[in-house]
């Protein structure tokens, strides 16, 4: 459960990111598909940034490599 915690982290932070995102388009009067068209606004910019790197950062520590969680959740369902 703990190896979890950090990649699971990662995807919540990444699912608000992308949320605060839509609201923020929708309230300055935007659809969801102008969001990657104007990304001249920096909110826009900060939060399309802030979730990719989320995603990319929980997808990288499951990698199976020693020192990261991937690695740690495999050990574990083989000594199971």
């Amino acid at each position: 459960m703990v190896a979890l915690a950090g990649p699971a982290t990662n995807f919540v932070l990444a699912i608000i990111g992308i949320l605060i995102l839509l609201i923020y388009a929708k309230v300055m009067g935007g659809t969801p598909n102008d969001i990657f068209l104007n990304n001249i606004d920096p909110m826009i910019s900060f939060w399309i940034n802030f979730s990719f790197l989320n995603i990319a950062l929980a997808i990288f520590n499951l990698i199976p490599i020693a020192p990261l969680d991937g690695y740690r959740l495999i050990k574990i369902r083989w000594h199971k």
